[in-house]
């Protein structure tokens, strides 16, 4: 049974996480179905796809960012969305505090922009940030 299977590599790997004799017992109709009941994750292309793995405290973590069509039907979204109770507060969080730190970034961006083109919205006030980043540029470049 497994031999047949080697040569597909969906099967290979389903075959190398369950035990062998386990493998063995199962028959070419069951192999097909299993195959099928899981062709929908294998091979699914995301329009975003975005993952990366960073070091953090000794240990590593990933960050995986995927945005694409929803091809989900409703039952499984609601089924999905029950599953994630916990998680929805988490991600909330999470999400509050990246477009905190884009929409500081933006501004930032804006603020250096604004003093780069010499406009100047309140006379006499200055935070001084466009020479400091003038200077540490004139110094990079010398």
């Amino acid at each position: 049974m497994i031999m047949r299977a080697m040569h597909d590599p969906f099967l290979e790997r389903f075959f190398s996480r369950i035990p062998r004799e386990m493998a063995e017992s199962f028959s070419d109709d069951q192999l097909l179905a299993v195959k099928q009941a899981f062709a929908d994750q294998v091979g699914r292309v995301h329009s975003v796809d975005f993952r990366v793995s960073v070091p953090l405290l000794f240990r590593r973590y990933y960050v995986v960012f995927i945005a694409g069509p929803e091809r989900r039907d409703r039952a499984r979204r609601q089924r999905d969305k029950g599953a994630r109770r916990a998680g929805r507060r988490t991600n909330f969080v999470f999400m509050m505090i990246l477009a905190s730190v884009g929409l500081c970034s933006l501004l930032g961006v804006l603020y250096l922009l604004k003093s780069a083109l010499g406009i100047n919205l309140l006379p006499d006030i200055s935070l001084g940030l466009w020479r400091q980043v003038a200077e540490q540029f004139g110094l990079m470049f010398r």
